[in-house]
């Protein structure tokens, strides 16, 4: 009994010792991790990332504050008022980025281009095209499938843990082009989405929402969107994409991937009053059967 005591006593010493130095020591290891990202985002993407505040909000959760990335010589790319995030040890042992519950307050995400050639978010597709190269050179008869596949596997990634965003907007201008992307709510939870925007091109508002489910673990999408109680209306930053405006009702969506056909997925789709508007088709949008 005095043995299985001192062990005890031993036990509750070195869990002691080890919260003791966590909260002594976790300040300084937060500030050196965002001394590091500031550091590698200025190497690889040649923008200056900042931030005004870092301070933990509980035990394992982290809060930053005033958080700005600039690229050289350009317009503010992204900014956020408050930023917080869980520490997650099951994340961290399946080789995931250990982050959970993030959840964005207020900012926005400014692309401003010039020209054609020069933007504010130039540098960062720049980057991802020199990091993809060497991928392809590795695997040089890999085609569009293995490429589909990166894809994917990326985007269930990033939504493979709960983040709620709010009051966020994303503003894209360029010459005689100017739409703003107010996003009041955009969130995630389990396998659950949902998201509600007002997309403005040149000062026309139109509220969207969407719903539905990203299974991340069975690799499946299925989303549903409308634009409310407007008429068909073009899909938000479509037209800046692809040169010609998709206009719509609503939408339904599902996505998934064959079980053991990694380059294989099933998509079925339908939309409630399409139309394509291009100057080189028509004068007004034409209907699509």
């Amino acid at each position: 009994m005095p043995l299985l005591k001192k062990v005890f006593v031993g036990l509750l010493i070195v869990l002691a010792t080890a919260l003791g130095a966590y909260f002594l020591f976790r300040q300084l290891l937060l500030d050196t991790a965002i001394q590091k990202i500031e550091e590698k985002v200025s190497d690889r993407l040649h923008c200056t990332l900042s931030v005004r505040q870092a301070g933990f909000a509980g035990f394992a959760r982290v809060r930053l504050t005033g958080i700005s990335l600039l690229p050289e010589d350009k317009d503010t790319l992204f900014t956020c008022e408050t930023a917080t995030g869980s520490f997650s040890l099951a994340r961290l042992l399946r080789q995931q980025p250990p982050i959970d519950n993030l959840e964005l307050i207020g900012g926005s995400i400014r692309l401003v281009q010039s020209d054609s050639l020069n933007s504010n978010f130039s540098s960062l597709i720049h980057s991802e095209r020199q990091e993809a190269e060497p991928d392809s050179t590795l695997h040089p008869g890999s085609g569009y499938g293995a490429m589909l596949q990166t894809f994917w596997n990326r985007f269930l990634a990033l939504a493979d843990f709960n983040f709620t965003i709010r009051s966020f907007e994303i503003v894209w201008t360029a010459s005689g082009y100017s739409e703003r992307l107010q996003l009041e709510e955009f969130t995630l939870f389990e396998t659950h989405l949902i998201a509600m925007a007002t997309d403005s091109i040149e000062g026309i508002p139109v509220n969207w929402e969407m719903n539905g489910t990203i299974n991340s673990k069975k690799g499946i999408i299925a989303l549903e969107g409308n634009c409310g109680d407007a008429p068909s209306r073009p899909l938000p930053f479509f037209k800046k994409i692809t040169g010609f405006a998709f206009n719509m009702k609503s939408v339904s969506l599902r996505l998934s991937q064959d079980a053991g056909k990694k380059d294989k997925f099933n998509l079925k789709f339908h939309f409630l009053k399409p139309s394509v508007e291009h100057w080189r088709i028509a004068d007004n949008p034409v209907s699509v059967d």
